[in-house]
Order: C-alpha cells, then sequence, then structure tokens
C-alpha cells in the first residue's frame, strides 16, 4: 500500500471514530435531556395539584363564608 492509501484509510477511521463520538455524544445529550424534561413535567403536574387543590379549598371557604354572611344579614334585618 503506497503513502496515499495509508492516509486515506487512516482519514477514515479518524473520521468514522470522530463522527461516532459525536453521534455518542449526541445520544448523551439527548438522554439527559429526556430526563430534564421527565423531571419538570413531574415537578409542574404536582405543582398544578397542589394549586387546585389549594384554589378549590379557598372557594369552598368563600362559599362557607358567604353562606353564613347571607344568614347573618337575613338575622339582622329580621331582628329590626
Amino acid at each position: 500500500m503506497n503513502r496515499i492509501e495509508q492516509n486515506m484509510k487512516s482519514l477514515k477511521t479518524a473520521y468514522e471514530t470522530i463522527l461516532e463520538e459525536i453521534l455518542d455524544f449526541r445520544r448523551q445529550i439527548n438522554d439527559r435531556l429526556d430526563l430534564l424534561q421527565q423531571h419538570t413535567v413531574r415537578e409542574l403536574d404536582k405543582l398544578h395539584s397542589s394549586l387546585k387543590n389549594s384554589s378549590e379549598d379557598e372557594c369552598k371557604q368563600c362559599d362557607t363564608l358567604i353562606s353564613k354572611i347571607k344568614v347573618h344579614d337575613f338575622q339582622s334585618i329580621k331582628s329590626h
């Protein structure tokens, strides 16, 4: 094999090695992005659920207070 053929073979080997390293690095990045997305979605779901429950509780409290105010106002009107 002459020198040009050896250089071409070496160049091809280096190209394939570097390409595989790039593809492997890309897979690692994608795997980490997937994990980050999963974690973020889980946290977002928890936050959404918590805020929804809190909002529902506050609405119930408001309804209870409104009912008490109505009863109190009605009793005040009735006594006058």
